[in-house]
């Protein structure tokens, strides 16, 4: 009887999970306010085929436009943006207050967490034309601001098929070198760096990722179609919870498989 009554109780705590999980689903697809952006191949990569399944997670590839001419040395990880500075940081929740001479301050800053924030992705906006050619055939979108209100950012950035608001975490970087040289800055710098976009995959369901695992199946690797064309193009939308779904998948014209829109 007792072991009964635990697996009635695991099972209603399964049913209770899974309902929970459509109803976000469902509330985050009531609207589009973070955004409506048609993105392809090159912003959105397709992984190999692993085994065989049929799941699709394409992997969302971003940048961060830094004018510097230091930055084009730095390494790519750094995404150190030069909007992202001490002021951006403190607005940001970071403890900015502690001058940067002060003994202790490579300490204090480094001990400093990591922050959740909402993040503005823009696509084929002023600031990819504004990167190195190399940086601007990689990807499209670019990290444009950050903030900890969503509405805000979006009162900033109104055009919602050409900004996205999503989540991302940004670290506090305490700058004590050049980058070209490794020689010391006369004055430390507080920069920033977005460590990574919140999610860093989108799920393609069922209908929409046929077209893309008819493409998966023929063993391209993500690093030989990173200098062509893009192959397709995916309607996405980040909803009322700021999460992205998948409206639509099309072949793009330079395929052999077509360009039906698959929805």
């Amino acid at each position: 009887m007792k072991r009964a009554l635990v697996l009635a109780a695991a099972a209603a705590v399964v049913l209770a999970s899974n309902a929970w999980v459509l109803i976000s689903a469902r509330r985050n697809q009531t609207d589009a306010r973070g955004g409506a952006v048609e993105l392809t191949e090159r912003e959105l990569r397709l992984p190999p085929m692993i085994g065989d399944s049929t799941a699709i997670l394409l992997e969302l590839k971003w940048d961060a436009y830094s004018s510097a001419p230091e930055d084009e040395k730095s390494p790519q990880w750094l995404r150190l943006p030069e909007w992202l500075n001490a002021a951006k940081l403190a607005e940001l929740g970071f403890d900015c207050s502690w001058p940067v001479t002060n003994p202790d301050a490579r300490d204090h800053y480094s001990s400093l967490p990591s922050a959740l924030v909402y993040l503005v992705l823009e696509y084929e906006g002023e600031v990819w034309k504004s990167a190195r050619p190399d940086r601007r055939s990689k990807s499209r979108l670019f990290a444009v601001d950050a903030g900890r209100d969503a509405r805000r950012l979006r009162e900033k950035h109104t055009d919602t098929a050409r900004y996205i608001i999503t989540r991302g975490v940004v670290k506090l970087f305490f700058q004590e070198r050049d980058f070209r040289d490794e020689t010391p800055l006369a004055q430390p710098r507080l920069r920033g760096r977005i460590e990574t976009v919140l999610p860093h995959q989108i799920f393609v369901p069922p209908p929409h990722n046929k077209a893309l695992l008819s493409l998966r199946r023929r063993g391209d690797r993500p690093q030989e179609q990173e200098d062509k064309e893009p192959r397709y193009a995916v309607a996405v939308s980040w909803g009322h919870d700021y999460e992205p779904w998948v409206r639509g998948v099309r072949l793009l014209p330079a395929t052999d498989a077509g360009t039906s829109f698959h929805q």
